[in-house]
């Protein structure tokens, strides 16, 4: 529907539209986990954007690509995205500090994270107090992680991700919770619940 959407628009020649519907493919190939086609879309989606003078279209495309990346390991190429179109956004530098935490550039993470407390937050599918409330938590597990090298053998560290990831599937999109996966299956791996982290990822799979 998209494709046929995107074709209407062209040839109505209307590029607002054209670039919406890209963007939205763009979307649909991150969730399917399909990295080629992903990037494909959200370059001629910022290509466009560009052309229209939407720099606010332009921020959200390079977001969604560098946090697609980050979710499939490509964290050198995630960084540059980001940086290629800094954000004031709080979303956006918690990506940039979980970027910086895989890097091994723990200064640098830290002050993204304290920005990412300091900015705006999006608009998100719940009460504004709640989604801040589950934002902090979501912080809170990079700082976790940054101040607990052994953050794995850490109870506590377990209890706030699954409370974390809990909150986010009764409020937030799936996406959220997939974004976190690698980081349960991880949990569940180090403590050797195998059983859940092969429930893990046959449900995200």
């Amino acid at each position: 529907c998209l494709q046929r959407g995107m074709d209407q628009a062209y040839r109505e020649r209307s590029l607002n539209i054209m670039t919406e519907c890209c963007l939205f493919l763009g979307n649909c190939y991150s969730s399917l986990n399909q990295l080629k086609q992903t990037q494909e879309h959200y370059a001629d989606a910022i290509r466009m954007a560009r052309s229209l003078g939407r720099q606010d279209l332009m921020e959200v495309i390079t977001y969604n690509l560098a946090t697609t990346e980050l979710q499939m390991g490509l964290t050198e190429k995630a960084l540059y995205h980001l940086l290629s179109a800094p954000w004031n956004e709080a979303m956006y530098f918690h990506k940039l500090a979980i970027c910086y935490e895989r890097l091994g550039q723990e200064k640098l993470a830290r002050v993204a994270l304290d920005r990412a407390l300091e900015a705006p937050l999006g608009d998100l599918p719940c009460d504004p107090p709640q989604a801040r409330e589950i934002f902090e938590q979501m912080c809170g597990l990079v700082r976790f992680r940054l101040d607990h090298k052994g953050y794995l053998q850490e109870p506590e560290y377990g209890k706030a991700l699954h409370s974390c990831v809990r909150s986010m599937e009764q409020q937030f999109s799936i996406g959220f919770v997939r974004f976190h996966v690698p980081w349960l299956e991880e949990w569940y791996a180090a403590n050797r619940q195998y059983r859940q982290a092969y429930e893990l990822v046959r449900k995200f799979s």
